[in-house]
């Protein structure tokens, strides 16, 4: 009964502080606390910015967290390894995971092509040519 109640009482001083981040088992007291960090990668995640750390037990289970936002670009995963939103991660020594941020390849595409078609007009323009 009371390693149910560590548990609950750890997962609530988790979820105050980092809400996706949540130890699914308890520490004996010889337990050791591990650093898990997670690089934002430039975007943000409830409201924080940078690198997010929590302290979990060694062969503790957490839940990864949500992806993080960065306007204009796509969540592709977790990196160190490759997790996903909602993934189980048991934790084994200090370690980072960083968002996997990318800027959409359509976009880019776009924007070449908007390129290509400022291009030919003002060549047409410089020739003289007509349609």
């Amino acid at each position: 009964m009371k390693r149910i109640l560590a548990a609950v009482i750890t997962a609530a001083v988790i979820i105050g502080s980092f809400p996706m981040g949540i130890i699914t088992r308890a520490a004996a007291p010889e337990e050791k606390l591990i650093s898990m960090k997670f690089d934002l990668g430039g975007g943000t995640l409830a409201g924080r910015t940078g690198v997010i750390e929590i302290e979990a037990e060694e062969g503790s289970t957490i839940i990864v967290p949500a992806a993080p936002t960065k306007e204009g670009f796509i969540f592709r995963y977790w990196k160190g390894s490759e997790y996903y939103p909602g993934d189980t991660y048991v934790v084994s020594g200090d370690h980072t995971l960083t968002a996997e941020i990318e800027f959409p390849r359509w976009t880019l595409i776009v924007i070449l092509m908007a390129i290509g078609v400022f291009c030919c007009i003002k060549l047409k323009k410089i020739s003289g040519k007509k349609d």
